[in-house]
């Protein structure tokens, strides 16, 4: 595909132009001279050539120069001008050809002289100058703003849409809108929660006392100003210390029954109780660790019992903070009702005998202890070695 700057003289008016071209809505070669009158407000576009001659003929149709230069023709052409490829107007090829502004320029093989094809036809077109030099297309009206998809007590987003309607030009600015949208209103739960002092809040999780404030200060390893630790309740941020390492919270009942957890990184998460106060105003200090490795203490060892009777492994694990699980297995089986440090097995069985570790985890990590080995004897392989020792 190709567009030539140069070509030919044809030019060719829509009807709504000069009747005296109305011949050329036909194009054939008997058609007089053009006479065209150019006004002040009109121009012509590039020359476009978006086919070539094989086949059937040659096509320069409007809806195809539009699909790959959408924006440089207008919506109304006046008129069409053709030319060949070697600068020959259309009218002198000797060729019958067809142009209209609202379709576009053709030629067909089939109703050319014998032993001879269509040439290569490029086409302008003339536009009115304010349109051919705007780019700017023209958008449909706003649909509706679809249902909020939020579920109770969240926030969503609606969406509308539009589209453009030009064919010629491209339209500028959002195709999609959105909005905030609220959900609706939850259901309301049944709340069992009792509060000695105070009331429960709207969550149902904690007891409110608007007339106490909580003052705190937290610490971190070393005595360090802990900046922007956070301070949560029931797993939800309350707030952060300042530049000093204080805290406020208003509302928190003094009761000796609420618990805070206080995080910073680096450091092993410390869980508080507000004390109990009839107070206006409670103070707590916090002190943190510094986060430490889970390290082993004491590892299960090899052991060998009779069929029947108990055996028991110790699995020890510190760090900071300690770890919170732990796990026992059996030949790589986890060992499921068996969550302690400890494990103790009663009236062993032959099936029992093999491999065994400890998995311990907690919030800094996990730790597993190398295999030991369980051997169970059977009571039939005791008597054969009894008898044998009797023997000797």
């Amino acid at each position: 595909m190709s567009v030539w700057p140069l070509f030919f003289t044809l030019q060719i008016l829509s009807i709504a132009g000069v009747r005296a071209h109305r011949s050329w809505r036909k194009d054939t070669k008997d058609s007089g001279p053009a006479a065209f009158h150019s006004e002040d407000n009109y121009d012509w576009t590039s020359w476009f050539n978006v086919d070539h001659p094989g086949g059937r003929g040659d096509y320069e149709q409007l809806d195809a120069i539009r699909f790959y230069y959408r924006t440089r023709v207008c919506e109304h052409p006046r008129a069409i001008e053709a030319r060949t490829t070697e600068w020959v107007p259309a009218r002198e090829t000797g060729e019958k050809v067809h142009a209209d502004p609202s379709v576009g320029f053709w030629c067909l093989n089939e109703e050319q002289n014998p032993d001879r094809n269509c040439s290569n036809y490029a086409v302008r077109f003339l536009c009115p100058i304010d349109i051919s030099v705007s780019t700017q297309g023209t958008w449909g009206p706003w649909s509706d703003w679809s249902q909020c998809p939020a579920l109770c007590g969240q926030m969503g987003v609606q969406l509308r849409s539009r589209n453009c309607q030009s064919r010629s030009a491209l339209c500028t600015g959002p195709k999609v809108e959105g909005k905030e949208c609220q959900g609706p209103e939850c259901p309301k739960k049944e709340c069992h929660l009792q509060c000695a002092r105070g009331r429960v809040n709207a969550e149902c999780d904690a007891c409110m006392c608007e007339e106490h404030i909580l003052l705190g200060s937290v610490r971190g390893a070393g005595g360090l100003t802990a900046v922007g630790a956070a301070i949560l309740h029931s797993a939800k941020l309350l707030t952060i210390t300042d530049h000093n390492g204080h805290f406020r919270i208003p509302g928190i009942c003094p009761d000796g029954n609420t618990t805070l957890t206080v995080s910073l990184q680096g450091h092993a998460a410390l869980s508080v109780v507000v004390p109990f106060s009839t107070e206006h105003t409670s103070v707590l200090s916090v002190q943190l660790k510094r986060t430490e490795k889970l390290h082993m203490l004491s590892s299960p060892e090899n052991k060998a019992r009779r069929e029947g009777q108990t055996a028991s492994f110790c699995c020890k694990v510190a760090g900071t903070p300690p770890p919170d699980s732990y796990q026992w297995f059996h030949n790589n089986t986890l060992l499921e009702n068996h969550s302690e440090s400890t494990l103790v097995m009663k009236d062993l069985h032959l099936e029992q005998a093999g491999e065994y570790y400890c998995r311990a985890s907690g919030p800094s990590g996990f730790l597993k202890t190398k295999p030991v080995t369980l051997k169970v004897l059977g009571l039939s392989t005791l008597k054969l070695k009894s008898i044998e020792f009797a023997k000797m």
